[in-house]
């Protein structure tokens, strides 16, 4: 019986990387304290040159993006050429005006905050949107799509 035992191998979950470019290091804190206690290792910045000199060094799994930094360049950063992969975004504004809303989501925004937002808020998008988070397959939203489906090309669904 010990031998079974030492063959099991314990798995860790895997941890995802957060680029946060944040307006101000206490929302940076919040984001970072919420995201912390999830699979994350967050590394927080002010500027869009820290957040590429980060990049330089760093391949982030998810970013976080404060667009009332230096207006909104930071998005520039994730959609550049020189990127070894493309990483998902998730925008966070004061402005809760719908024409800069709609320009992040033009400049490659996968999603949008509010600010102030909730933690939990926070914890709930992030594994939607990181590129390395729980695949689709199987989720909620993939088994209501399949059903959906079914039900538009079944007999009683026309």
């Amino acid at each position: 019986m010990t031998s079974e035992i030492s063959r099991v191998r314990t798995v860790r979950p895997r941890t995802y990387r957060v680029l946060a470019l944040m307006s101000d290091a206490a929302l940076g804190s919040a984001a970072s304290f919420a995201l912390t206690h999830g699979s994350y290792i967050v590394r927080t910045v002010t500027t869009v040159s820290d957040a590429a000199d980060l990049l330089g060094d760093w391949d982030p799994d998810l970013a976080l993006v404060d667009l009332d930094v230096e207006s909104g360049r930071g998005l520039d950063l994730f959609s550049g050429p020189g990127l070894r992969r493309r990483v998902p975004l998730i925008a966070v504004t004061r402005n809760g005006e719908l024409d800069v809303k709609l320009r992040a989501f033009d400049r490659g925004a996968d999603d949008l905050l509010n600010i102030p937002f909730l933690p939990e808020e926070l914890v709930a998008r992030a594994p939607r949107r990181s590129s390395a988070g729980p695949t689709r397959k199987g989720s909620s939203s993939s088994r209501r799509s399949a059903s959906a489906r079914s039900r538009s090309t079944s007999p009683r669904g026309r």
